[in-house]
């Protein structure tokens, strides 16, 4: 399976409507304020919340609308640590951590179940993500490009999201 993902930059205004929105049309399945800590070159982060840790690894950018993904359940604190260390280790390099609130939808389209996330990445950006996990992405994308247009918003542009990202990390 492959996460088929794209996202839409919003501003703090679209972000409370649209969190206004699907929290009266949409059925929720998650809410919750996720910490992350990420290792490059390679796309690996530790993620850990009040309601689950796991050790993540994506196998292209972020700005992929296709990339493996590869979730490893953690058990403890300490297994957060353990990991840590030995990314340290290995000589990756460990970027600024960020703590992301995550509210997750399910949205039908096209007989096909979605996940709509709003997030508000403290420090970075508010953001909409349109996912499913599948291996057909063709159909996907266009599916997932004309959800975020119905919200009246556009995908995000690769470029200028890989430039924000670097502002962040040489911000933090």
């Amino acid at each position: 399976m492959h996460e088929i993902e794209l996202k839409a930059l919003l501003t703090k205004e679209q972000y409370d409507n649209l969190i206004s929105k699907f929290n009266s049309e949409l059925e929720k399945i998650n809410e919750e304020s996720l910490h992350t800590i990420a290792f490059i070159p390679q796309d690996i982060r530790i993620r850990y919340s009040e309601k689950r840790r796991e050790l993540i690894y994506k196998d292209k950018e972020c700005t992929n609308i296709k990339r493996k993904e590869i979730i490893v359940n953690l058990e403890n604190e300490e297994d957060i640590s353990k990991l840590r260390d030995i990314f340290l280790s290995l000589n990756l390099e460990e970027v600024p951590p960020w703590v992301t609130h995550r509210n997750e939808y399910y949205y039908n389209f096209n007989n096909e179940v979605y996940t709509l996330c709003l997030q508000h990445t403290e420090k970075f950006a508010y953001i909409l993500e349109v996912e499913i996990m599948a291996e057909n992405h063709e159909i996907h994308e266009d599916n997932i490009k004309e959800i975020i247009s119905s919200f009246g918003l556009t995908p995000v542009n690769n470029e200028e999201f890989k430039e924000k990202i670097q502002e962040y990390i040489r911000d933090n």
